[in-house]
């Protein structure tokens, strides 16, 4: 899986940095996942198919090199995890910021008397316009970039819709004994129900920024009422 935001050394709040600064920002899957202009599937569908392909060949005992290909599978695995890590620091962080923000416009509106004393300096209403012409660009690049984390947390969760299914599918048939195949399928069905949950997380952690979006939204609105009044 390969992505600009995919770059294990790149924290978070770089990523964001790069969100907001960027000339513009294309949400969809291809250029985000820098995948070709012929791509069908999403990356992280692809991603599962490889692991259900790398399980077949255990469960039909065809691997040349069992250790190769549990390796090959732990990488999946890493990516899987990376790709869930990611999203749920970006989401952490823009909640973080997008409430940060409504905390400060919030503050003089409490204040409504000075607030209106101070819209009577020119510069000051100047400043205050520029200062949300930002805030609303930081809202809609945020949004278009939760947008595009719902639609690789939806997929993510089809693409391990498939994996259980696979895993269901072969579970009667899986070679017996202990060996290392053996492990690596209750280990498969244990990340599968983990990424499951994890996934179900990064949805409602999607939904609270909406709602912290909505809540800006609304605030920069009555502020900009009171301004141009």
């Amino acid at each position: 899986m390969k992505s600009e935001a995919s770059e294990v050394s790149v924290t978070a709040e770089v990523r964001r940095k790069r969100l907001l600064d960027a000339e513009r920002y294309d949400e969809g899957w291809v250029a985000r996942w820098s995948q070709g202009p012929d791509a069908k599937h999403h990356p992280l569908l692809k991603l599962m198919s490889q692991i259900i392909f790398g399980l077949h060949l255990l469960q039909q005992e065809q691997a040349k090199s069992t250790k190769e290909v549990l390796r090959i599978l732990q990488t999946h695995v890493i990516d899987m995890d990376n790709f869930m890590e990611r999203t749920s620091d970006d989401l952490d962080l823009a909640i973080a910021d997008i409430k940060q923000r409504t905390r400060h416009l919030r503050q003089p509106m409490r204040h409504m008397e000075v607030f209106a004393a101070m819209l009577a300096d020119e510069n000051f209403r100047s400043q205050l316009q520029n200062g949300h012409k930002k805030i609303e660009h930081i809202i809609a690049r945020t949004g278009a970039a939760l947008s595009a984390s719902v639609i690789d947390i939806q997929e993510g969760l089809r693409a391990n819709r498939e994996l259980g299914k696979y895993l269901d599918s072969v579970e009667s048939v899986w070679p017996g004994g202990y060996r290392k195949s053996t492990v690596a399928y209750e280990e498969m069905r244990g990340n599968e129900q983990g990424w499951s949950d994890y996934l179900f997380e990064l949805l409602t952690k999607g939904q609270h920024l909406s709602d912290a979006l909505l809540q800006l939204s609304a605030i920069l609105g009555e502020m900009s009422k009171i301004a141009t009044a």
